[in-house]
């Protein structure tokens, strides 16, 4: 307003004063255009994720790389609560154009990966793997062989997770349960 003032108060004919109005006008407004190209897209992704409703509020959601609670869903960004009970807002713009994978309130699978030498047989390995994912409070448990390497196997031990209000404890419950299975 103070450059708009300025130009009308210069002494000039009215026509190059309509210009100068005029050009500022189209600097202003480009300049504002591009500086909101962001903003309305993670509106716009924001006014999608509204519509579409892939998570709410208290669901777990892992998204390029980042694990959290969502706490908050706004028209430009959402707010989840990471493992280390920060804050991160991530813009709808990325939830729209990333891959989400969102745990199941119902209930979840949850996972460990352990590597054993070959010197302990696969049966005994799958007897304590399965041990430990009941002793966490899986129900379901199973066992996978991932991986033959040439030290050692990848096994997979998982189970069902009927209460899903924190994975983080019981994945750590599980890996917990391993140490001392394993090293009976």
């Amino acid at each position: 307003t103070l450059l708009i003032a300025v130009i009308v108060a210069l002494p000039l004919e009215n026509s190059i004063r309509g210009q100068i109005l005029s050009l500022v006008g189209v600097v202003l407004t480009a300049i504002i255009a591009l500086s909101s190209t962001t903003f309305v897209a993670n509106a716009m992704a924001g006014i999608m994720l509204q519509a579409t409703k892939p998570f709410r509020p208290g669901d777990f959601i892992l998204v390029n790389g980042v694990f959290g609670q969502i706490t908050r869903i706004s028209l430009v960004s959402t707010r989840i609560q990471t493992e280390t009970r920060d804050f991160t807002n991530l813009p709808n713009l990325l939830l729209v154009t990333h891959p989400i994978t969102v745990q199941h309130r119902e209930g979840t699978i949850i996972q460990a990966d352990v590597s054993l030498g070959y010197d302990i047989h696969h049966r005994d390995a799958e007897h304590h793997l399965l041990s430990a994912a009941s002793k966490a409070g899986f129900s379901d448990p199973y066992v996978l062989v991932l991986e033959l390497l040439d030290h050692a196997v990848n096994y997979r031990v998982a189970g069902f997770l009927n209460d899903v209000k924190n994975p983080l404890s019981a994945r750590s419950a599980l890996r917990r349960h391993m140490l001392d299975e394993l090293h009976l």
